[in-house]
C-alpha cells in the first residue's frame, strides 16, 4: 500500500480541468482536520480521472496525516485488511506472531486472535467471517482512535463495487465518531452506485446528517484538453491541428486523450496533422474490459451499435433483435445508466448511439469480417423493411459482395431514388460499390445509365454541380454506349457524360473528347439542337482549359448561330459561357450586361434554372468587384428559384462570404449542402470544399482543412484539371495557417501563375496580397515586390473599387518588406478605409495589422490601438489564426522582450513536466523508469529530456548527473 501512495505521490500535479472539485475536497480535508467527520462522494464515468483526483487529497510525504487507499474488488468481496493494519500500524506482538492472520487481521494489534475449529486451523470460511467482522465492528474505533492522534484520509476507491460490510463500516463510523479527524473520499460510477441498494440507503443516511458532499465530474472542456496535453509534452502551447483532433477522438475523456496523445508521441507523429492507424492497444483493451462489464444482453446491444454507426431508434432495435419493447428498453437504459451510449429524443422519437467513437471503433474492428458483414446485411434488410432506404444502403453499400444479386438490385432502385430526390453524392456513392459488384459489360450497367441519366440536365444552364470521384465506373457504363440503339438518346448521354468528366471530375480531355464525339454524332443524325449544345459545351471547355478569350469567341459565334434559328435554349448557353469567359477576365460590366440578358430570358421562359445559374454568376463577380450587398441580394434570388438544392448555389455563397470574411458562414453553407445530402459529408463538391478548406485554416480547423484539400484530389480522373489554381490556393491558405511560409509562397505563386495563364483578372488580386503577405513574413522582399506591381496592373485592368483596395494592401506589404514602414502604414491606412468602405471587414482587419506592423517603432500607441480593433474584427469574423497572431504582435508591444540568455536557458526556463524529467534523470532513472513513474511515454521522456539538455546546457545525462546540485536540480522522488 506505500507503494501506491508513493507511486500516486509522484505524479501528483494540478489537475487540469478539476480546480473547482480540487478545492472543495481540500475545503472537507481541512473541515475534516479542525475535529469534524467529512465525507466527499466523487462520482464520475470511466475514464474522467475519479481516483487520480481523490488521490490529490492523500497526505504528502511531509505532512503529519494518515492516508489510506481501500480498493473495492470487482467481484463483490470484503476487501483485505492489509491496507487498514498497514495504515493503521497493526503489528502482531512476539508472543501472537505465530497466530496472526494478515487476510482478516486477527490477532494484530489486540484484535481477536484466529479462530479454530477443532483441528482445522482457522480455515478460509472462519477468515472471511472475521475479516467481515474486524471491518464493521473494529476498524471504525481504530481509525476513530488514530484520528485523535493526527488527522486521517481514507480513499474508499471503486465504491459502487464496494461490499455491504464496506458500507456499514462506513455508517458506524458516522454514528459512532461524528466528531473525528476523519476525512473519507469515497470514488464511484453514478450507474452502478445507484443499483446498489445498501450504498443508497447509507448515502441517504450522509445526506441527512450533513455529512457528505457530491462532486460529480464532466468530461474536460476544450480548455481543459489543451491544458492536459500542454503539460503531458511540456509544451505552452499546443498546436491547434493536435486539440482538435484530440477532442474529437477522446470527448472530452482525460483517459482517452492522455493515451492518444502518449501514442502519437510514441509513434512519432507530426502533431500538426496528428493520425493513428488503430486505436492505442493500452486504450483498446480498457474498451474491452469495461464492455465486459457488461450483462450479455447489453453486450449484444452495444454491438449492434457498432455495426449500425449511428443513431438507431428504439423501432428498429426492436425488429433487428426480434426481442420484446420491455427487454430492450430495458437493456437500454441500463447502457445509457452507465454512459455507454447517449439517447437523444426527437418529437416522439427515441435514439441511441455509443457514447464514444473509439469505443464504436475498437468493438466493430473487433468482430471478425464475416461477422460484422452478416450484420450489415441484417441491417440493410431490416431497414428496408421499414422503409428506410437511406439508412439501408450505407449497409448495402459495406455488406455486398460481387455478384449479389439481391443487393445490386437494392442498389440500382436505391440509386433510382436519389436522382429522383436530387441527391448527387449519395447517388455517386452507390455507382462507386456497383463497380466492385458487377463486371465490365455487365447489362444492368445500362439501368444505372438510365437511373442517372434519366434526367436530361446536361446543358450548362440546367446542370447542377457534383463532384465525380468514380469516374472508372462511369467508363464502364460508357462501353455499353454501342448497345444503345437509339443514336438520339446516344448524343443525350454523351453530352450527359461530358458533364460528368469536364465539370463533374475536371477531367477536361476526357470531356473534350466526348464533346467532339458528341458533336460528330449529331452532324450524323441530324440532331442540330444538341449539336448546338455541343458547340458551347466546347466553347465553355475552352475557358476551364485556360483560354478565356478563346471561350468569348466560340461564345459568341454560338449566341449569333442560336439567336438566328431562334433556340431559346442555346441562347441560355451561350450567353452563360459568354457571361463566365467576360466576368473571370475581369470585364465585370460587360459580364453583367449578357448575365442579366440570360435572367431575363430565363424569366420570359419561364426555366426558373436559367434564370438562377446567371444569378449566381453575377453574385460571384460582384463579390469580386466589391459589390457586396448586391452579391448576397442576387445569391438570395438565385436560391429562391431552385426548387432543389444545388450544390453549385452553395459553392457560389460560399465563395461570396469567403471574400467577404464571413467565415462561420463559408461553414454554413457547407453545413447545408451535407443537410440536403447526407452523403456529401464524405465528399464535398469540389469548388465547395476548396473553399470550405480555406475557411477552415483561417479558424484554426487545420484537420478538417486537411480532409477538404484531400476531397479535392480522389478522382480517378488523375488530374487537377479546372481545380488546379483553387486547389493550390487553398494549399497555400492551410499551409500559412499551419505556419509553413515557404510552401504556403510556392503554392501561392503556382495559384497566381494557373490564374495569370487563364488571364483570370477577376481572381489574380486576392492571391497577391496572400503572397505580398507571406513572403514579407518569409523574408523575400523582392516576390512581395513583384506582387504588389501585379497587383497594381490587375487593378488597373479591371477598374474595380475593391482591386484598387487590394493594390494598396499588397503594395502596404512591400514596403515594410523593403523597410519604408512611413509609406507603408500610410498606404496600408487607405487599403482599411477601401475595405471598409465596401463591407470587406476581414481584409479590413488584415490591413490594419499592416499598418501596426508599418508604425510599431516609430508609434507604439497607434499599433496598439489599431491591433486591438483588429483583433476585435477577426473574433467576429471567425478567423482565430489572424486573431492569435495579432494578440502575439501586440504582447510584443506592450512590453518589451527580454533578449538576455537567462530567458531561454537555465534551470528556471525549465517548464515543470522538464524539471521533473531532469531531476528523476540527474539521480540516475533510466527512461523507462521515468516514463513508468510519470505514466508518460519514453519518447516523451526522450524530447523533454533532450530540450532540458539544451537548456541546462549540458550535453548528455552523465554531465547532467554531475552538475545536478550546480543547476539546482532536487533529487527525483
Amino acid at each position: 500500500m506505500a507503494r501506491v501512495i508513493d507511486r500516486l505521490e509522484s505524479t501528483r500535479r494540478l489537475v487540469p480541468g478539476r480546480v473547482r472539485e480540487l478545492a472543495a475536497l481540500r475545503a472537507g480535508r481541512q473541515a475534516s482536520a479542525a475535529g469534524e467527520l467529512r465525507v466527499a462522494l466523487v462520482l464520475g464515468e470511466a475514464g474522467l480521472g475519479k481516483t487520480w483526483l481523490a488521490a490529490e487529497v492523500l497526505p504528502r510525504g511531509g505532512e503529519r496525516a494518515v492516508g489510506l487507499i481501500a480498493r473495492n474488488s470487482p467481484l463483490g468481496d470484503v476487501p483485505p485488511f492489509a491496507p487498514w493494519a498497514a495504515a493503521l500500524g497493526l503489528h502482531a506482538d512476539d508472543v501472537n506472531s505465530g497466530g496472526a492472520c494478515r487476510a482478516c487481521g486477527s490477532g494484530l494489534g489486540g484484535l481477536p486472535p484466529l479462530v479454530r475449529r477443532g483441528k482445522i486451523e482457522h480455515d478460509p470460511a472462519s477468515c472471511a467471517e472475521a475479516l467481515r467482522h474486524h471491518l464493521v465492528e473494529w476498524i471504525p474505533g481504530l481509525l476513530a482512535e488514530a484520528s485523535a492522534d493526527r488527522p486521517v484520509v481514507v480513499l474508499v476507491d471503486d465504491a459502487h463495487l464496494g461490499h455491504d460490510a464496506v458500507w456499514e463500516m462506513l455508517l458506524r463510523l458516522a454514528w459512532e465518531s461524528p466528531d473525528s479527524r476523519l476525512f473519507v473520499v469515497v470514488t464511484a460510477r453514478p450507474a452502478e452506485l445507484a443499483r446498489h441498494r445498501i450504498a443508497s440507503e447509507v448515502l441517504r443516511i450522509f445526506e441527512q446528517e450533513a455529512l457528505i458532499r457530491r462532486l460529480r465530474l464532466a468530461p474536460f472542456s476544450r480548455a481543459d484538453v489543451a491544458a492536459l496535453a500542454a503539460d503531458i509534452l511540456g509544451q505552452d502551447r499546443v498546436p491547434i491541428a493536435l486539440l482538435d483532433w484530440l477532442m474529437i477522438r477522446s470527448q472530452g475523456n482525460p483517459r482517452l486523450a492522455t493515451g492518444l496523445l502518449e501514442a502519437l508521441v510514441d509513434n512519432g507523429a507530426d502533431l500538426r496533422a496528428p493520425a493513428l492507424d488503430r486505436v492505442p492497444e493500452s486504450l483498446a483493451r480498457w474498451v474491452r474490459t469495461e464492455v465486459a462489464r457488461l450483462e450479455p444482453p447489453a453486450v449484444a446491444l452495444v454491438e449492434l451499435l457498432a455495426v449500425a454507426g449511428d443513431q438507431v431508434c428504439l423501432g428498429d432495435l426492436v425488429q433487428f433483435t426480434g426481442q420484446p419493447n420491455e427487454d430492450v428498453a430495458l437493456a437500454l437504459e441500463r447502457l445509457v445508466r452507465c454512459g455507454m451510449v447517449i439517447e437523444q429524443r426527437t418529437g416522439a422519437t427515441f435514439s441511441y448511439q455509443i457514447t464514444h467513437r473509439l469505443t464504436r471503433e475498437v468493438l466493430y474492428t473487433g468482430m471478425c469480417g464475416v461477422r460484422r458483414h452478416l450484420m450489415h446485411r441484417r441491417w440493410a434488410a431490416t431497414l428496408r423493411a421499414c422503409g428506410r432506404t437511406d439508412a439501408a444502403m450505407a449497409h448495402y453499400l459495406c455488406a455486398a459482395q460481387a455478384g449479389d444479386g439481391k443487393a445490386i438490385d437494392a442498389l440500382i432502385e436505391m440509386a433510382v431514388q436519389a436522382v429522383a430526390r436530387g441527391l448527387s453524392a449519395q447517388v455517386w456513392r452507390i455507382v462507386s460499390t456497383l463497380q466492385d459488384l458487377m463486371p465490365i459489360g455487365d447489362a444492368r450497367w445500362l439501368g444505372v445509365f438510365d437511373a442517372l441519366s434519366q434526367q436530361s440536365n446536361w446543358g450548362i444552364v440546367d446542370r447542377t454541380e457534383h463532384h465525380v470521384v468514380e469516374i472508372a465506373a462511369v467508363r464502364r457504363m460508357r462501353q455499353l454506349l454501342a448497345g444503345v440503339a437509339d443514336l438520339k438518346r446516344q448524343v443525350d448521354v454523351r453530352l450527359w457524360l461530358v458533364g460528368l468528366f469536364a465539370s463533374g471530375a475536371g477531367d477536361l480531355d476526357a470531356g473534350e473528347r466526348e464533346c467532339r464525339q458528341a458533336l460528330a454524332l449529331c452532324r450524323r443524325v441530324g440532331h442540330a439542337r444538341a449539336g448546338r449544345t455541343a458547340a458551347v459545351e466546347l466553347a465553355k471547355i475552352l475557358g476551364w482549359n485556360g483560354d478565356l478569350r478563346g471561350e468569348e469567341q466560340a461564345a459568341r459565334q454560338q449566341l449569333t448561330e442560336a439567336q438566328r434559328v431562334g433556340d431559346q435554349r442555346a441562347v441560355a448557353e451561350a450567353l452563360a459561357a459568354l457571361g463566365h469567359s467576360l466576368g473571370w477576365q475581369g470585364r465585370f460590366d460587360a459580364a453583367e450586361e449578357v448575365l442579366l440578358r440570360g435572367v431575363e430570358l430565363g424569366t420570359a421562359a419561364a426555366r426558373p434554372s436559367w434564370a438562377a445559374q446567371s444569378l449566381a454568376m453575377l453574385a460571384s463577380l460582384d463579390a469580386c468587384r466589391g459589390h457586396l450587398i448586391s452579391a448576397r441580394s442576387r445569391w438570395a434570388q438565385a436560391a429562391a428559384l431552385r426548387t432543389q438544392h444545388d450544390p453549385m448555389l452553395s459553392g457560389c455563397g460560399a465563395f461570396i462570404e469567403l471574400v467577404a470574411g464571413d467565415l462561420p458562414m463559408v461553414a454554413a453553407h457547407a453545413r447545408q449542402c451535407e443537410g440536403a445530402d447526407p452523403a456529401v459529408r464524405a465528399c464535398l463538391p469540389v469548388r465547395l470544399a476548396g473553399r470550405v478548406a480555406m475557411a477552415a485554416a483561417e479558424r484554426g480547423q487545420l484537420l478538417e482543412a486537411r480532409r477538404d484539400l484531400d476531397v479535392m484530389t480522389r478522382s480517378d480522373s488523375k488530374t487537377l484539371g479546372v481545380f488546379e489554381p483553387l486547389y493550390w490556393w487553398a494549399q497555400g491558405v492551410v499551409a500559412r495557417a499551419e505556419g509553413r511560409l515557404a510552401a504556403a509562397a510556392a503554392a501561392l505563386q503556382r495559384t497566381f501563375d494557373c490564374y495569370a495563364a487563364m488571364n483570370a483578372w477577376a481572381l489574380r488580386g486576392f492571391v497577391l496580397v496572400d503572397i505580398a503577405e507571406v513572403t514579407v513574413a518569409a523574408g523575400d522582399s523582392g516576390a512581395a515586390t513583384r506582387a504588389a506591381a501585379s497587383a497594381q496592373d490587375t487593378a488597373r485592368r479591371t477598374g474595380a473599387p475593391l482591386h484598387e483596395a487590394l493594390h494598396l494592401l499588397a503594395t502596404a506589404w512591400a514596403l515594410i518588406g523593403c523597410g519604408h514602414r512611413e509609406q507603408a502604414a500610410t498606404v496600408a491606412l487607405h487599403a482599411v478605409g477601401g475595405f471598409s468602405s465596401h463591407g470587406y471587414a476581414l481584409l479590413a482587419a488584415r490591413a490594419q495589422v499592416a499598418h501596426a506592423t508599418a508604425v510599431r517603432g516609430s508609434d507604439r500607441g497607434a499599433a496598439r490601438d489599431v491591433l486591438r480593433e483588429a483583433i476585435g474584427t477577426f473574433d467576429t469574423c471567425g478567423a482565430v489564426v489572424r486573431r492569435d497572431d495579432a494578440r502575439t504582435l501586440l504582447r510584443g508591444l506592450q512590453s518589451q522582450p527580454r533578449c538576455t540568455s537567462e530567458a531561454v536557458s537555465g534551470p528556471d526556463s525549465l517548464t515543470r513536466r522538464e524539471r521533473e524529467v531532469a531531476e528523476l534523470a540527474a539521480s540516475g532513472y533510466t527512461a523507462s523508469q521515468i516514463a513508468s513513474r510519470l505514466h508518460i511515454g519514453v519518447r516523451t521522456v526522450e524530447t523533454h529530456l533532450a530540450r532540458s539538455y539544451t537548456k541546462l546546457g549540458v550535453a548528455s545525462k552523465q554531465q547532467l548527473v554531475l552538475r545536478r546540485a550546480e543547476l539546482g536540480l532536487a533529487p527525483g522522488q
